[in-house]
C-alpha cells in the first residue's frame, strides 16, 4: 500500500487522530489507507466504502480508530460513513441527507457525536440524540461548502464556500428543538 501513497495519484484526505498521533488515515483518488504506526506500515480500509471519491475524513477525538468519512458524486444515500474499528467494517450514515457531494466533515469534541457536514447545498448536523440530519444554515446561502472548521476558543463553526466567502456561526448547542444557525459574514478588509 505504500505504493499508493508515493505515486502521482491526487490526494483527497488526510486525518491524524488527535488522542494517538502514530494513527493516520489518508485518502488518494483509488482508496484510503491507514496506519498504526506513524507511516511504518499502512493497511487500505476502504474496500467496503462505495466506489465514490472519499472527500474528507474526520477522527472521534477520544478514539482514533472511530473515524468517519464523506463521499463525492450523486449516488443517494452514499454520503457519509463511519467506522468504529479503523477502516475494518463501515455503517452507511448517511440517513436523510440531500443527493449532493459531500465536501468535507468535522467532529465537535465533547458532544454526543456531534457531526457537521459541508455539502453542495449548505451545512448539516447530527449527533447521537437525533434521528436525521439538521439544515444547519439558517443565514448561510445554498452553496458549496467545501471546508468546515470549529474555532473551540470562540465556539464557533467556520464554513469555507465556493464563491461566497468565509461564513460563521455559534456551536450547536442540545435543546429540545432542532439545531439551528446564523451564519455571519463580514466584508470588512476585503478590498472593492
Amino acid at each position: 500500500p505504500w505504493s499508493d501513497i508515493n505515486s502521482t495519484r491526487t490526494v483527497r484526505a488526510i486525518a491524524v487522530a488527535p488522542s494517538n498521533p502514530d494513527v493516520i488515515y489518508f485518502s488518494n483518488t483509488e482508496r484510503m489507507l491507514r496506519t498504526t504506526n506513524d507511516g511504518g506500515t499502512w493497511t487500505t480500509v476502504s474496500d467496503a466504502l462505495p466506489d465514490n471519491a472519499i472527500t474528507a475524513i474526520a477522527v472521534d477525538p477520544t478514539d482514533p480508530l472511530h473515524v468517519f468519512v464523506t463521499l463525492s458524486g450523486y449516488t443517494a444515500g452514499n454520503k457519509v460513513f463511519e467506522s468504529t474499528d479503523g477502516g475494518a467494517n463501515w455503517s452507511n450514515i448517511s440517513s436523510n441527507l440531500p443527493n449532493a457531494p459531500a465536501n468535507t466533515i468535522v467532529y465537535q469534541a465533547g458532544t454526543d457525536d456531534g457531526l457537521y457536514v459541508g455539502t453542495d447545498v449548505g451545512v448539516f448536523y447530527t449527533d447521537n440524540s437525533l434521528s436525521n440530519w439538521q439544515p444547519f444554515g439558517q443565514g448561510l446561502p445554498k452553496v458549496i461548502v467545501n471546508e468546515l472548521e470549529i474555532n473551540y476558543t470562540s465556539g464557533r463553526l467556520r464554513a469555507a464556500t465556493y464563491g461566497r466567502g468565509l461564513w460563521e456561526t455559534d456551536l450547536f448547542e442540545p435543546v429540545a428543538a432542532p439545531p439551528t444557525a446564523a451564519f455571519t459574514w463580514n466584508a470588512e478588509g476585503l478590498c472593492a
